[in-house]
């Protein structure tokens, strides 16, 4: 890393060792991640993946943006032991000091991002717009529920809801939120009738997000009069 990092000064690389002097965690910021929302446009996209390998156990979490062409930027990555609070918020904090602007809007999935968001706004007052990615709420909803959804079958209700809660998603305003998820309700419980406990299930499943996180009309500086 020592090398890597003196042959490219514009990169940040931040190596942490354990106890045992071997690789604890490690981020990698890009000289891109400085231009951002100047050369990309003003959104971020966080997420971990799990290494796909007997020899290592542990995550990546990236953070990219795309293109005013529809191309993805890597702007920064860390390789970490596992996804929790601690490790995302030394991540957030090393995406800060490597110049990235987090000042904008950062999807994300639920889970430890919004944890650690909490810590790092609790002890440093740093303030994060975070959004949920619909389709991992998509995702989600279909593992939880599989009996609604059945695994890799595409169905007309399956294509039906999606439509339905993206809809429920760009809502303007509270009534029209409501309206499109009380209709989406009512369709699947039409279906069958006997499933009216599951769909109940899932439907406050998607309440329970809070809405500034994943729809329009809970995003804006204004909600029913109140700023």
């Amino acid at each position: 890393m020592t090398y890597f990092a003196h042959k490219n000064p514009t990169v940040t690389v931040a190596l942490q060792g354990d106890q045992r002097n071997q690789v604890y965690r490690l981020f990698v910021g890009f000289p891109i991640a400085k231009h951002h929302g100047k050369l990309t446009i003003p959104i971020l996209i966080a997420d971990c993946h799990h290494f796909q390998t007997p020899h290592y156990d542990g995550v990546a979490l990236v953070i990219v943006s795309k293109t005013g062409y529809g191309h993805t930027i890597l702007h920064a990555f860390a390789i970490l032991p596992i996804e929790d609070t601690n490790h995302i918020a030394w991540f957030l904090q090393m995406c800060l000091r490597h110049g990235l602007d987090l000042d904008c809007a950062l999807f994300t999935d639920q889970g430890p991002l919004l944890a650690a968001a909490r810590v790092l706004f609790k002890e440093f007052k740093l303030r994060f717009n975070l959004m949920l990615c619909l389709q991992h709420i998509f995702r989600n909803i279909r593992h939880y529920f599989k009996s609604l959804f059945p695994k890799k079958v595409v169905t007309d209700l399956s294509e039906s809801f999606t439509v339905a809660l993206h809809n429920a998603s760009m809502a303007e305003t509270m009534e029209s939120f409501f309206e499109y998820f009380m209709q989406m309700v009512s369709d699947l419980v039409l279906v069958d009738v006997a499933r009216v406990n599951q769909v109940i299930q899932m439907a406050l499943y998607i309440l329970k997000f809070d809405p500034s996180h994943w729809t329009v009309f809970a995003s804006r500086r204004i909600v029913d009069g109140k700023k």
